[in-house]
């Protein structure tokens, strides 16, 4: 898939992640401070750098995409 596995330590008792689940980190979006959440659990944090290093590279393609397509005159 492009990015390295990431490990999470789920926290609530009866939830569960398919083994197959996904993040998109290329579709980075902000979460309103009155949206309510359900917190299952946190990424390990010695997989704290792998989800960094992830949502930087897609940022990165994305700016590079952006400006690719409307280049400055």
């Amino acid at each position: 898939m492009g990015f390295i596995p990431v490990r999470l330590t789920l926290e609530v008792e009866g939830e569960s992640l398919a083994k197959a689940s996904r993040v998109n980190y290329s579709k980075i979006v902000t979460v309103e401070h009155n949206v309510k959440v359900f917190f299952i659990g946190h990424i390990r944090p010695e997989d704290y750098q792998n989800v960094s290093d992830a949502v930087n590279r897609c940022w990165e393609d994305k700016i590079f995409q952006r400006k690719k397509q409307h280049p400055r005159g």
